[in-house]
């Protein structure tokens, strides 16, 4: 009997899969250190970021400001991002926004990361928010009341929350810095943000590693929890799985569907949209080479 997993065309060796999806932080006991201290007294934690924030936006040096949240800062203030007033752009009315959930690839999963992350109990502290590859929000569930904190902020369905849209914040450096992460009180960059603690994790295709959206969980500081930051990036590595089995199913149901079709395979190649060969040989394929197929209908291979 043939064995499936020589076919699908991904490593069979053991994979690290958080290592994978979220890059070299993704096994770092002293991140989530990090992100367990700040709930440790997090009113301290932010009177803390609230002195060090005035002085580095004064032009001072404070080491209380890591060197990853001073360069998004950075990076806001120079996209003309305001500390004192900024409010993200609008995108999308309600109507647009639920057809773009609809053909959104991750709504699928949304039911079950909801049941992962979210809590709508009358007890609940915080909200599930999902958002597109740009930063808009396109889902929030979770607490009735953060829900009605967070329209205060604008951080509602529609709204873009990219870094130059809004400054520092965890779904926009999710974006930008392509990786896991957490923004707690004043390392927001908007002032109005400062009781807020949010934690991100990018969510990519594992077939043409696109960026297909970012996880987030939000809410008011001092109730937050302190696993936020884990609990988002499981929540990715489970959606970055499922995609995976589902790609590989899909290749065992096209190559089915050529052996059906062919009595012979000899000069018949598979290929994914990501380049991948998933049945016969086409070696040097890239996912824009496959990319310029669906125009046209014909895909040259690199050998001419």
């Amino acid at each position: 009997m043939t064995d499936r997993s020589t076919l699908s065309g991904y490593p069979q060796e053991p994979v690290d899969l958080l290592g994978h999806i979220l890059g070299p932080d993704a096994h770092d006991g002293e991140l989530r250190h990090r992100a367990r201290a700040a709930f440790l007294d997090p009113d301290d934690r932010a009177r803390a970021l609230r002195a060090a924030y005035d002085k580095v936006l004064a032009g001072a040096v404070d080491p209380s400001v890591s060197n990853r949240i001073q360069s998004s800062w950075e990076r806001a203030l120079a996209a003309g991002v305001d500390p004192d007033g900024q409010r993200p752009p609008r995108l999308h009315e309600i109507l647009e926004i639920r057809r773009l959930r609809n053909e959104h690839p991750l709504s699928p999963f949304v039911p079950a990361l909801a049941g992962l992350l979210a809590d709508d109990s009358v007890a609940g502290n915080h909200i599930m928010v999902i958002a597109s590859a740009a930063g808009e929000i396109l889902w929030r569930v979770g607490s009735r009341d953060v829900i009605r904190l967070a329209e205060s902020l604008e951080f509602v369905e529609g709204a873009r929350w990219s870094e130059d849209a809004v400054g520092t914040n965890a779904i926009g450096n999710a974006v930008v810095e392509g990786r896991a992460n957490q923004v707690f009180s004043a390392e927001h960059l908007v002032r109005s943000h400062h009781n807020w603690v949010c934690s991100a994790a990018p969510i990519y295709d594992p077939e043409t590693r696109a960026l297909l959206g970012v996880l987030d969980v939000s809410g008011p500081y001092r109730s937050a929890n302190p696993d936020a930051l884990a609990l988002v990036r499981c929540g990715a590595a489970l959606v970055h799985e499922k995609l995976r089995n589902a790609r590989q199913e899909a290749d065992e149901q096209a190559r089915d569907l050529v052996r059906r079709h062919h009595r012979s395979l000899d000069g018949i190649a598979l290929v994914s949209p990501g380049g991948r060969s998933v049945l016969g040989d086409l070696t040097g394929l890239t996912p824009g080479a496959v990319g310029q197929a669906p125009p046209t209908g014909r895909l040259t291979q690199p050998d001419g």
